[in-house]
């Protein structure tokens, strides 16, 4: 009888090591890595919940290029609730990484959704200089808003929006 149960419990642990070996190469089959999530999301139906989630699961394995776009989600409701506080975070997380498409975005959150204008002028210069480095060229469009910025802060000077020919009046009696 004691035969029986030892060779018994010898077949189950074998059986037992053989399942788990087969789960583990199961697991590892199917990892993702980043790049498979994104490539995925790039795939899934535009501001669906799926795209979403598939962006979350390469940001949560450290790809800035999905921070972003999880930011962007956050900030205009792709797949999930906008929640500014949330864009921040993932920009930001995008942005420390070098991401410099984050850093355009996170200055328009600070300045329009958060209303932290030293934050936003902050990110429109890093943006400056990312688009420089990277075109050759100024962006505009941040300069520009850098220029409202700076009338934010001296308001008696003229803005960008205001009258051209008056600017140049004014500049020209100076």
């Amino acid at each position: 009888f004691m035969k029986n149960i030892t060779l018994f419990s010898s077949a189950t642990r074998l059986l037992f090591c053989a399942i788990c070996l087969a789960l583990l190469s199961t697991t590892t089959t199917f990892a993702q890595s980043a790049d498979d999530y994104i490539k995925q999301a790039k795939e899934a139906p535009y501001k669906s919940k799926e795209r979403f989630d598939l962006y979350m699961k390469a940001a949560e394995l450290g790809n800035a290029e999905a921070m972003y776009e999880v930011g962007e989600s956050y900030n205009y409701g792709e797949g999930v609730q906008e929640d500014y506080k949330m864009a921040e975070k993932y920009y930001l997380s995008a942005a420390y990484k070098g991401y410099g498409r984050a850093y355009l975005p996170l200055a328009l959150l600070y300045q329009y959704s958060l209303d932290n204008k030293n934050e936003a002028i902050y990110w429109f210069k890093k943006y400056v200089d990312y688009a420089y480095a990277e075109t050759g060229e100024p962006s505009h469009a941040a300069l520009n808003s850098l220029r409202e910025l700076g009338v934010y802060y001296h308001p008696g000077d003229n803005s960008a929006s205001s009258n051209p020919q008056q600017t140049q009046t004014q500049t020209q009696t100076q």
